[in-house]
């Protein structure tokens, strides 16, 4: 599904663009991607494992587009792609249906000014608007020791 477009503004004033990524951002996204993955330990993924195929990405990107529930927002700097959260249904089964699972990726530049809390609360309104009842995150037991230090 596609979101309505917004804007997160940073301390110093610098407006960043936020939007539902498509299929045309594929190229971006890999790029955003591959450069998270080796900033920090805490994504589902290892460096060695976020090589992306860009016709599977762009697919990918177009069927969450298509998708009346899941959603992927980007937060872009210009043309850079600077931060990303995406929800989608664990299962549309009877008994999973409700369940949402997100993940949730920023460049390290843009740690500490409140795009996370941004991202994390857009990702709450919208699965509750999408009719959600449980959304989940994984989070490394370790998360807490980098929260602390970046306030």
């Amino acid at each position: 599904m596609k979101i309505e477009p917004r804007t997160f503004t940073l301390p110093n004033g610098e407006v960043l663009a936020v939007r539902s990524v498509s299929a045309a951002d594929a190229e971006t996204y890999c790029k955003f991607k591959n450069i998270t993955y080796r900033e920090t330990h805490f994504l589902a993924r290892d460096p060695e494992e976020g090589h992306y195929e860009l016709e599977k990405v762009r697919n990918g990107l177009a069927a969450c587009e298509e998708s009346p529930v899941n959603f992927e927002v980007g937060v872009f700097d210009g043309e850079e792609q600077v931060g990303d959260v995406a929800v989608c249904c664990v299962k549309n089964a009877l008994k999973t249906r409700h369940r949402a699972v997100m993940g949730i990726s920023i460049k390290q530049k843009y740690w500490g000014c409140g795009l996370g809390h941004f991202l994390m609360q857009l990702a709450v309104d919208q699965t509750r608007a999408n009719g959600f009842e449980q959304l989940e995150l994984g989070v490394y037991s370790d998360v807490y020791t980098l929260l602390s230090s970046a306030y």
